[in-house]
């Protein structure tokens, strides 16, 4: 037990330290634009950060700075559970329904989530909108490419990887999620939406432990978000986007859709529990090379 309780205090404390990484890295970057401001505009050094704070250029660097934190996390994985990146890094035998399937649940359960939940508490309370400027090549380049990468090298990969072996998959699952909305800064219902979608994606890294099918995922929602379809699709109360009637009955065909390939499909394929918690260390069980199945005999169709 005694051991247990010290991997479950190791588990969280090295998935903290890329994000302190990040955290310092990103804190040096605010502290340099305001050095600059100082020595360009004099006293007027807030306007100048301010200003360039929104400028996309400063958001790239941001995401190099978590990419940066969460390439050392992966020293920190390797240290603590002895794996190598490159096999969570693989498209041997790579199942494509797995990214499309989580794509689609993460969108359809979070509009559908937004709207609902929005439509409740748009009635008690007013919150300032999410707003963040991606238009533009810098900002294609900010979502669709460094953000995929970034994020889920931190909090798919060193988020998970830390905590397997000493937390069962749905705390791992839940806590990755909390945390990887709360990084994004968005108002109650962003907050829900993005949480739903790393719920999700952190699930099905611990049963798949491929992390290309959440790189792809994140890719292909944050192009989706970009794409300037969505006129009429929304309308807001209070602060809050709610949708149209008919766009919730599509989310709803795809929310359903994506459960019944989870039953009849994933849960089928990915049966195994990677993250299961292993009682007497804490630490993740070995990795065991898989027997090679004989290849069935090749015979002609019979009538």
């Amino acid at each position: 037990m005694k051991q247990l309780t010290k991997q479950r205090l190791i588990g969280p404390a090295l998935c903290m330290a890329p994000m302190g990484v990040y955290l310092c890295l990103s804190f040096a970057l605010v502290f340099g634009l305001l050095i600059i401001g100082l020595c360009v505009n004099g006293g007027d050094g807030e306007t100048f950060l301010n200003e360039m704070l929104e400028h996309p250029l400063v958001g790239i660097a941001d995401q190099c700075c978590m990419l940066t934190g969460g390439l050392l996390g992966v020293l920190f994985v390797r240290m603590r559970n002895k794996t190598e990146f490159k096999k969570v890094l693989t498209f041997k035998n790579f199942d494509w329904s797995v990214p499309i399937m989580l794509l689609i649940f993460g969108w359809a359960a979070g509009e559908l989530v937004d709207h609902f939940g929005g439509l409740i508490l748009s009635n008690f309370m007013t919150v300032p909108p999410n707003e963040r400027d991606l238009s533009g090549i810098t900002g294609f380049i900010s979502a669709c490419i460094l953000a995929p990468l970034a994020e889920e090298l931190m909090f798919r990969y060193c988020g998970t990887e830390c905590l397997r072996g000493a937390y069962p998959t749905w705390l791992i699952s839940l806590a990755g999620g909390l945390v990887f909305a709360a990084v994004h800064f968005y108002n109650i219902q962003g907050f829900v939406n993005v949480c739903i979608g790393g719920v999700a994606a952190a699930y099905v890294y611990c049963k798949t432990r491929n992390l290309w099918y959440t790189i792809i995922e994140h890719a292909l929602h944050n192009a989706l978000c970009l794409l300037p379809i969505f006129d009429g699709v929304y309308y807001e109360k209070n602060g809050f986007v709610l949708g149209q009637w008919w766009w919730l009955l599509i989310n709803a065909v795809l929310l359903t859709i994506s459960i019944v390939w989870y039953f009849r499909h994933f849960r089928r394929k990915y049966t195994g529990n990677p993250f299961a918690v292993n009682k007497e260390t804490g630490l993740p069980e070995p990795e065991i090379a898989k027997p090679v199945k004989a290849a069935p005999a090749v015979v002609p169709y019979q009538y």
